[in-house]
């Protein structure tokens, strides 16, 4: 087999693993939620906000670290960033109270942003802009191994050794990609030495990224289809748990369901791909979010609550493959020499409105199943409107 496939084949899987970071983070976690909370003294909303504080550190890191990896390059920044997450993963072990775990998963947070940021924009380095959609696309493949996997791990983990034994996984997961990140990534971006990193070329950089109707269309579009997944993410421990009635494997069991329709809808992305344009495909897979949010809200208004989980995964299957056009389609737009700042502006914004959409549900939490959906519903029509317009500028 060639060398420079299995070099790229290499670099896309520890790409991946490092994008994947985010989603180790966040889910596997979520069976314990309820355990936490009872552990912990905390109520279901401050457990929640576990999960609001984690987007916002991520926001922060990712836009710290964007326009760093843009002047000094990448390996080096995705190395502290790794290790960051691996230290404060540990050290949530050790958590006593809601207030300790919150400020170590902002901190965790800020190093998962550089591993997420650092990853995408390298992508950017290796891949010649003519692979970059599928790249993405497959990218993306490997990447859902996690929310499939973290769930499964953190329902186990939590059976045989309690939640804490959770963020020691995490802690080992961490070191193992240090360990191949260290060995196998090269510098993809030769440093930018000649123009001087100050807080002003920084913010001009992101005001002229969001002064473009495209950039912050394609960007929107992706936050919205986020936020819609990251609402069921907030919900669903306590909806499938606590209103369906499934134990706590079931709901890990079912939270993996929606990565088999992810993968299915990501490897129909790549078919379709070869003919039809990215803008048509993300205006499709916006319009199953919105057909999806209203099945939802309609079931859970009429009390078919049982068409919840079919409808939920209709919804889930399709924010992937719409963000990874998305993000390549942004990319593709820009010189390498600005993928670190386009990426973490993108990503934040993302995870920014994630917040904002698990606040929401965690603020209406006294009805749960009616916050899950109605957020996913909101978002579902933010996300169709977007892709819709700018489809237009295409």
């Amino acid at each position: 087999m060639n060398q420079s496939i299995i070099s790229h084949t290499r670099l896309l899987i520890i790409l991946s693993g490092t994008v994947a970071f985010g989603a180790f983070a966040i889910d596997m976690y979520l069976p314990a939620l309820p355990t936490m909370a009872t552990e912990l003294g905390a109520t279901s909303t401050q457990l929640q906000l576990t999960l609001s504080i984690f987007f916002t550190g991520f926001c922060v890191g990712m836009l710290i670290y964007g326009p760093l990896s843009d002047h000094f390059g990448r390996r080096k920044l995705l190395l502290s960033g790794i290790l960051l997450f691996a230290v404060t993963s540990a050290a949530c072990m050790f958590a006593v109270n809601t207030h300790q775990l919150l400020i170590l998963r902002g901190f965790q947070a800020l190093g998962c942003g550089a591993c997420v940021v650092m990853a995408r924009a390298a992508s950017r380095d290796i891949f010649p802009p003519a692979q970059l959609h599928s790249m993405m696309s497959k990218m993306s493949l490997v990447t859902m191994m996690a929310p499939l996997l973290a769930p499964l791990i953190g329902a186990v983990s939590l059976m045989l050794a309690g939640w804490r034994s959770i963020f020691g996984v995490l802690t080992s997961i961490a070191l193992v990609a240090f360990y191949f990140v260290y060995r196998y990534i090269p510098e993809t971006l030769t440093p930018d030495t000649d123009r001087r990193l100050h807080l002003g070329n920084v913010l001009r950089t992101y005001g002229q990224l969001l002064a473009s109707k495209k950039n912050i269309t394609l960007m929107l579009c992706m936050a919205c289809a986020m936020s819609g997944m990251f609402a069921f993410i907030g919900g669903a421990p306590f909806v499938y748990t606590q209103v369906l009635g499934y134990s706590e494997l079931e709901f890990a069991l079912l939270f993996g369901s929606n990565i088999v329709g992810m993968s299915l809808i990501t490897s129909l992305n790549l078919y379709l791909l070869k003919r039809f344009q990215a803008s048509s495909l993300m205006t499709y897979q916006s319009g199953a979010l919105l057909l999806a949010g209203v099945g939802l809200v309609t079931m859970r208004a009429t009390g078919h609550i049982d068409y919840i989980v079919p409808l939920v995964i209709l919804y889930v299957s399709h924010v992937n493959a719409l963000c990874a056009n998305g993000m390549a389609s942004l990319l593709h737009l820009h010189h390498t020499n600005r993928a670190g700042s386009v990426s973490a502006l993108a990503v934040s914004i993302q995870f920014g409105l994630a917040a904002v959409s698990t606040s929401l549900v965690a603020t209406f939490s006294h009805s749960p199943a009616s916050a899950m959906t109605g957020v996913m519903l909101l978002f579902g029509v933010m996300a169709f409107v977007c892709a819709v317009s700018q489809r237009k500028m295409s």
